[in-house]
């Protein structure tokens, strides 16, 4: 009996002490203090194991994250150096273009940065035992990485803020500096000049003024030269705006072309991009667009086919883009709980580099593909998504389905 009786107490001792050592009710003790087994004031911290882990992670997000946008930085100031020194740009202009553009640096590696984080984080545990012992411990391997993906899930609001939100207005403003403080003061009088006439290919271009640093023209008339030389085709815009490299878009054109039989064909809604060089435009530029402004020029009933497919694929590309913080890092910790034994670093490193080139190749070309019009907007935009997001449940399912195996 008295065995009986000591077991039951050692036993209730035993779960007070796994709750912390908390005291019988308020200012009281424990029963191991009060038998002398326990110190007073010891207590057992709730919660360690994912806050150790957690913190881990986020040093080495910061120092991959900083570390990452000083190599940006740097790769950018060289490949910009023959440009400032061309229009004389001085120390201050460059540090304010630089500030301005940070944003748009810090919002390109962050889920670089986090891939990154992730595998130095799970070769740190893994290299100092750690990972091991909260195996043999009984830790589900699950467990153990829980706060690395959970932190990464807080990561896609706010890469959403800063890359859909912040950055289009930090483009906005280091262009601004770009064109009107560096450029704008080395313009001469014919890129900012009264009646500019000039030719390309079989089209006559002429513009009452055009501004190469506000990118903008007013008066425009194109003449379109027929076999004979001479004009077939006429459109006239009150204000052309820039759009890409090469692209313009014209405001409300007409046109009025010369039919062989000597007549007159007008057209209200004549075609609203046009190029003003000798080079095909590489692309229309949505980077200083917020989707919110995206879905207004979208709404635009007089927008060109070729720049609304655009416009919607940049849209669900941007809308997008932030979930790259969640399964990049998510299919690499699946990657890492195939243990024991564990993958080792370098390892990890070789497959988060596989893996950040794979999702660039097809966003990329997904974004080609919804450009061209052979994919849907939707599917161009989260078809890499959906892809990374189907291995990652994958990894996930096989790694439940082991884990209830060899438990």
């Amino acid at each position: 009996m008295l065995g009986g009786v000591a077991g039951f107490l050692v036993l209730k001792a035993g779960r007070r002490t796994e709750d912390g050592y908390r005291g019988v009710g308020r200012g009281g003790r424990s029963l191991l203090e009060r038998f002398g087994i326990v110190r007073k004031g010891i207590r057992v911290k709730r919660f360690a194991l994912p806050r150790y882990v957690a913190s881990q992670f986020v040093q080495m997000a910061l120092a991959c994250v900083a570390g990452l946008v000083l190599a940006y930085l740097i790769i950018d100031v060289f490949d910009n150096l023959k440009w400032f020194n061309r229009y004389g740009a001085t120390g201050e202009e460059i540090a304010r273009y630089y500030i301005a553009r940070l944003p748009v640096l810090a919002a390109r590696v962050i889920p670089m940065a986090l891939l990154i984080a992730v595998a130095l984080t799970i070769s740190v545990l893994g290299a100092n035992g750690e990972l091991l012992g909260m195996r043999a411990c009984g830790i589900p391997i699950l467990r153990i990485v829980a706060p690395v993906w959970i932190l990464c899930a807080l990561a896609v609001p706010a890469d959403h803020l800063l890359a859909n939100e912040l950055v289009p207005r930090s483009w906005g403003e280091a262009k601004k500096i770009k064109d009107e403080d560096i450029k704008g003061k080395h313009l001469s009088l014919k890129d900012a000049g009264e009646r500019v006439w000039y030719r390309v290919g079989r089209r006559i271009h002429e513009m009452g003024r055009r501004d190469l640093g506000a990118g903008r023209a007013s008066d425009v008339t194109l003449y379109e030269l027929g076999e004979d030389g001479l004009p077939a085709r006429r459109t006239d815009s009150e204000e052309a705006r820039y759009v890409g490299e090469g692209n313009w878009l014209l405001d409300a054109p007409r046109a009025v072309a010369l039919l062989p039989t000597g007549h007159l064909s007008r057209t209200p809604n004549a075609e609203r991009v046009v190029q003003f060089g000798e080079e095909a435009p590489a692309e229309i530029e949505t980077a200083n667009l917020t989707p919110a402004e995206l879905r207004t020029a979208i709404s635009d009933p007089d927008l060109e086919g070729p720049i609304s497919l655009i416009y919607r694929t940049d849209l669900q590309m941007k809308v997008s883009a932030p979930f790259a913080c969640l399964l990049l890092p998510l299919i690499a910790l699946f990657f890492a709980a195939t243990g024991p034994p564990f993958p080792r670093p370098v390892q990890m490193l070789i497959a988060s580099a596989i893996l950040a080139v794979a999702h660039a190749l097809a966003t990329s070309f997904a974004g080609s593909m919804g450009h061209g019009g052979t994919l849907p907007p939707w599917l161009a935009g989260w078809g890499p998504s959906l892809i990374f997001a189907a291995v990652a449940i994958a990894m996930g399912i096989r790694q439940r389905v082991r884990s209830q195996t060899s438990g």
